[in-house]
C-alpha cells in the first residue's frame, strides 16, 4: 500500500507543477484572438479555451482524487488533465487542417 500512496503523492506533485507552469500560457491565450475573424473560427476558440482552463483542470486533477479518495473511481480523476491535453492536440490539428494553421477564418481560395 505504500507504493500506492507514493504514486498519489507523485501524481499530485506533477499536476501541481504542470498547472503552475501553465499559468503563463493561460494568461496569454487571449492573444489567439488578435487575428481578424479569429473569434468566428471555432477551432481557435476551442484552442484558446483549452489553454485557458488547463491550470484549473490540473488543479482539479491534483485535488479531487484526495477529496473523493474513499470512492472507487477517485484514482481515475488523476487523468482529468490528459483530457484537456487531448482536446488541445485535437484543436491544434484541426487548426492546421481546416484553417491552414491560421487563427483567422481560414485559407483563402482563389
Amino acid at each position: 500500500m505504500l507504493n500506492s500512496n507514493m504514486s498519489w503523492y507523485v501524481l499530485t506533485a506533477v499536476w501541481v507543477v504542470v498547472g503552475l507552469a501553465a499559468v503563463f500560457p493561460a494568461l496569454m491565450s487571449p492573444m489567439a484572438f488578435d487575428a481578424s475573424g479569429s473569434t468566428s473560427n471555432p477551432y481557435t476558440v476551442g484552442f484558446a479555451l483549452a489553454i485557458a482552463i488547463f491550470p484549473f483542470v490540473c488543479l482539479a486533477g491534483a485535488v479531487l482524487p484526495w477529496i473523493l479518495r474513499h470512492w472507487s473511481f477517485a484514482r481515475w480523476l488523476f487523468l482529468l488533465p490528459l483530457i484537456d491535453i487531448g482536446a488541445l492536440v485535437f484543436f491544434i490539428f484541426a487548426l492546421e487542417h481546416f484553417s491552414g494553421g491560421q487563427f483567422g477564418p481560414g485559407p483563402r481560395s482563389g
